[in-house]
């Protein structure tokens, strides 16, 4: 199953979820920990068909080198996928896994022009999916006008 966020309306036949500005901010209640783990507290939340997925596919402008405003809202709540509790990675202090089995993390950036921003950008992606335990990501640019079509090639090649 591929479950796809983004911050652009896109024309396609899986199950999209739009990043905008009416999602709300994870407030930093730890509620999702300790109230009731695993799920925001908020509601509204995508948690559970990102979890269900095999492949999730986030579609963003870069921000600074970061995801957009939106859809790094929708990413901030995914904390509820994670234990409260560390473990060391590569060196580095991350959440332990709440789940068995998480999806490959695919990424598709549209219109970067900045070198300096597609180094940031990486660094995001490859934190992010070690924080969400992704057993693999993968990081593809491409111009607005392209989107559609390379959206579809990230899925073909994800059907193979």
């Amino acid at each position: 199953m591929i479950q796809i966020i983004t911050d652009t309306h896109l024309d396609t036949d899986y199950p999209v979820f739009l990043a905008d500005n009416n999602y709300k901010t994870c407030t930093g209640c730890l509620s999702c920990w300790l109230r009731t783990p695993g799920k925001c507290i908020l509601g509204g939340d995508i948690n559970s068909a990102i979890i269900a997925s095999d492949h999730l596919i986030i579609v963003t402008h870069a921000n600074f080198g970061s995801y957009s405003s939106p859809v790094k809202r929708v990413i901030d709540r995914t904390i509820p996928l994670v234990l409260p509790t560390f473990k060391t990675i590569n060196g580095d202090l991350h959440h332990q896994a709440r789940y068995k089995k998480y999806p490959s993390i695919h990424v598709i950036c549209y219109d970067v022009t900045l070198e300096e921003e597609k180094v940031l950008m990486n660094k995001m992606v490859l934190a992010h999916s070690i924080n969400l335990h992704a057993p693999m990501h993968a990081l593809h640019y491409c111009k607005n006008k392209d989107l559609k079509a390379y959206l579809d090639k990230v899925i073909g090649g994800l059907n193979e």
